[in-house]
């Protein structure tokens, strides 16, 4: 698969169809449209991210952490969103000091204000995982 076989208002639908079906409690269907459309749009962060959740939702953390520590970093589509659910994630594992580590840096050094504010709120315990 390549970009060629879609253009970019196709990609962004089908990864609306998968968001949604995280939102219907379908993370099955999810997954694969994820894991389909990092062939097809490698670099975007989202894609990672949605994947991840797709595996948070059916209870396989270190697949989800697999996802965003290694195929998106692998893909080039590392940044500071996949850097905080990568943190939310080991959260969610128990390493809770490393967890912290990366939020506290998040929220000091992020660059996307959304990024930061939830850094901070997750290391306050403000905004329950």
């Amino acid at each position: 698969m390549n970009n060629n076989l879609l253009d970019k208002e196709e990609i962004h639908i089908l990864a609306e169809i998968a968001y949604a079906a995280l939102d219907w409690g379908d993370p099955r269907y999810a997954e694969v449209i994820f894991s389909a459309l990092r062939f097809v749009n490698p670099r975007e962060p989202g894609v990672y991210i949605g994947w991840a959740l797709s595996f948070l939702q059916q209870n396989r953390r270190e697949d989800a952490l697999s996802v965003l520590q290694k195929d998106a970093v692998e893909a080039g589509a590392y940044n500071e969103e996949v850097e905080l659910f990568t943190a939310m994630t080991l959260r969610q594992l128990g390493l809770v000091v490393e967890s912290t580590q990366r939020l506290q840096r998040l929220s000091r050094e992020a660059a996307a204000y959304p990024v930061k504010n939830v850094a901070s709120l997750v290391c306050q315990d403000s905004l329950p995982l």
